[in-house]
């Protein structure tokens, strides 16, 4: 099949996508490998995740219009708080010869972390046909239920980052008080 039929915009959301799976793949490796838990970037991180993540939910089509994706999102945010915890607890921590907190993610930090992240570019395409949704989308403007959940979904992310970083900070703090009592 030539590449000339392939429309323009699907190629754009596939190169889209490539660059997602590149950084995401980046990610995914830093926060497997073993790393010191280190408070400012747990709280920055979680802090810029939130910000931009509550925006775009904000600014979804719809989003304030449809009393459905409105009652979702209080429960997206307790069920991402639940699978943040869910991740910390997955993960591998341990205290270094010098008194330092480690952590390293695995497997199961992957799957939680990609699994939201597939399910949501899943239901942005069943309900657009689109992973990507612009204002020229002829539904765009015409929010669907799948649309919505898949803006809460959002606010998943925005629980299990939050749920992340004060059980890591938790962990640190308590860390630090037994090295003073040492």
């Amino acid at each position: 099949m030539p590449l000339t039929a392939t429309p323009p915009s699907a190629s754009s959301q596939f190169i889209t996508i490539g660059i997602i799976v590149v950084i995401l793949g980046f990610a995914m490796y830093r926060r497997m490998r073993p790393q010191p838990v280190r408070p400012n970037r747990l709280l920055i991180t979680a802090g810029v995740i939130v910000v931009i993540t509550v925006i775009s939910w904000a600014t979804a089509p719809g989003i304030f219009k449809d009393p459905l994706a409105l009652a979702l999102a209080p429960l997206a945010i307790v069920v991402g708080l639940g699978l943040g915890a869910l991740l910390v607890r997955v993960s591998r921590i341990w205290r270094s010869e010098n008194g330092d907190l480690w952590m390293s993610g695995g497997l199961p930090f992957a799957a939680i972390f990609l699994g939201t992240l597939v399910l949501r570019f899943a239901l942005t395409y069943t309900a657009t046909g689109e992973f990507f949704p612009s204002g020229n989308s002829s539904v765009y403007g015409h929010p669907s239920s799948a649309t919505d959940l898949a803006a809460d979904l959002l606010l998943l992310s925005v629980g299990l980052w939050v749920a992340r970083a004060a059980l890591f900070l938790r962990r640190y703090h308590q860390n630090e008080a037994a090295s003073a009592q040492l």
